[in-house]
């Protein structure tokens, strides 16, 4: 259709449990904001096996609970506006197994709790520097697992504030080119990355500005980086990083900036790396009472420590590449 919607299933107390299977759904020509191909506003409907399309707006709008997209393919492919590709309004929805894609904004925006991505590809390809492929605003306690995401720029996975508990499992992120972008941004506290495989050739890998949030089995790689951003920048206290690896080839492999912000922090059963002939591995700089056990730690200066008072190393092996290192 070329109006504000091609399909919308509106809530009441006779509404869901509808299904859409091997079907394609398109909305073309659309002209403002808030209009999408499907918007569902009942509960428990199962979209399987179709095809999505919006030229502009919402590719599909999730409202009501326990709804199930799966095995389907969601595209904006020209979209001017802040709409998503799919947008979890609410919570208990379910996406799996499925393509979504957006050209120009979010691939996919997240407002609500205890949603589920599943094992699904997300994209967004936009140049724009406003728009992430995963946006969490707003949205405690939902999982993104077994998928891939993907952004051209700037930012892969932002976290906002309030957006708090949620977990990113056994997933790959990856930002492509950005100098002073960030592949996975968490803000909020209290989140859980494991298992993650985050990659950016000219950008910060994992960016943490908040407190109580967990790094664990999981590698972080800059492999292009001049400008001296690092793999992980730890901004954030009482975060714990353990059974990783972090390497930058040309810049920090962690850094835990100037300020009080970056203290009471674990990094733990790790490894650590950077073949910068300028940046030590490791840098703490302001950062009090910080724990540094059982790890490998490899730079031109392994671990170079600045007025960072409490710090503690132990049980790890510290390896400078530079006969000037330390």
């Amino acid at each position: 259709v070329g109006a504000n919607g091609a399909v919308r299933f509106t809530a009441g107390p006779n509404a869901g449990y509808n299904s859409i299977t091997l079907s394609t759904i398109t909305l073309n020509s659309y002209t403002g904001t808030g209009g999408a191909a499907m918007v569902l506003e009942s509960s428990s409907n199962t979209v399987s096996q179709c095809y999505v399309y919006a030229s502009t707006g919402t590719g599909i709008g999730l409202f009501g609970a326990y709804n199930t997209v799966t095995q389907s393919t969601v595209a904006v492919v020209v979209n001017i506006y802040t709409d998503a590709a799919v947008y979890f309004g609410t919570s208990y929805n379910t996406v799996s197994y499925s393509f979504i894609t957006n050209s120009m904004g979010y691939a996919v925006q997240l407002t609500g709790p205890f949603n589920l991505i599943d094992r699904s590809s997300i994209t967004s390809t936009a140049a724009d520097l406003t728009y992430d492929a995963v946006f969490f605003v707003g949205a405690a306690s939902n999982t993104i697992s077994d998928s891939y995401i993907y952004k051209l720029s700037k930012t892969a996975v932002r976290i906002d504030a309030d957006s708090a508990g949620n977990s990113i499992l056994r997933s790959t992120i990856t930002l492509e080119s950005s100098v002073g972008g960030v592949a996975l941004r968490i803000a909020s506290s209290s989140n859980t990355v494991s298992q993650a495989s985050i990659y950016s050739p000219g950008a910060t890998g994992v960016q943490i500005q908040a407190a109580y949030n967990t790094l664990t089995q999981s590698a972080v790689t800059v492999s292009i980086q001049s400008s001296g951003d690092a793999a992980v920048y730890l901004d954030g206290s009482r975060a714990t990083i353990s059974q990783s690896f972090i390497t930058n080839q040309l810049g920090y492999a962690l850094l835990l900036p100037d300020g009080a912000n970056s203290s009471f922090n674990l990094i733990d059963l790790s490894t650590i790396t950077s073949a910068s002939s300028v940046y030590p591995a490791l840098y703490m700089g302001g950062a009090a009472t910080n724990t540094i056990s059982s790890s490998y730690i490899q730079g031109f200066e392994a671990v170079y420590i600045a007025g960072s008072t409490g710090t503690v190393i132990g049980g790890s092996v510290l390896i400078a590449t530079n006969t000037s290192g330390s």
